[in-house]
């Protein structure tokens, strides 16, 4: 099985007013970005499981979150981070095993802020952590220089580079890990 990483660029500020704001135009702005995830046809109707444009119709409109498919949320909260902001390359094209991520330094930043919205908890994917753009600078004098392997070195020198290019823009960073 093959695990990714994904990291965005965004306006937490943005990104949080969505979160349980009833915006319709922004519903469909999301479902618009990636129509082929959003599209409910393919779903068994026999299937009680929640939907990632169900999870996303939550997020926004509110209702009351299943707690047995909160990974969902985290999945919605990737959508909305896709529409809104600007996805930076990482690593090997994004794939990544959590070893790799550890030993890039970037595993804390998932372990120590979590998803920047409140979700229900999750112990399933995706993983997502995050940096306001206030604590970009901490959290890459955080990063080691030591020795990586290769995949390592490539996936903390591609976050170091998200990093500074959202700190000139003055955006925040989401990672998923899934």
């Amino acid at each position: 099985m093959s695990y990714s990483i994904s990291l965005y660029l965004v306006d937490m500020d943005k990104l949080e007013q969505h979160v349980g704001s009833g915006d319709e135009d922004f519903l469909a702005r999301v479902v618009e970005n990636n129509p082929e995830e959003m599209d409910e046809e393919e779903e068994d109707d026999e299937d009680d499981e929640l939907t990632l444009k169900g999870a996303v119709d939550q997020l926004i409109l509110g209702g009351d979150k299943d707690p047995e498919e909160a990974h969902q949320y985290g999945y919605a909260l990737l959508e909305f981070c896709d529409t809104l902001g600007e996805s930076a390359p990482v690593g090997d094209g994004g794939e990544a095993n959590w070893q790799t991520v550890e030993d890039s330094g970037l595993a804390k930043l998932f372990e120590q802020s979590g998803p920047p919205v409140p979700l229900l908890p999750s112990d399933d994917f995706p993983t997502i952590g995050h940096v306001r753009h206030a604590k970009i600078s901490a959290a890459l004098s955080g990063l080691e220089d030591d020795e990586l392997d290769a995949d390592a070195e490539d996936l903390r020198d591609d976050f170091i580079a998200a990093a500074k290019k959202a700190q000139q823009e003055g955006l925040d960073l989401i990672l998923f890990y899934f």
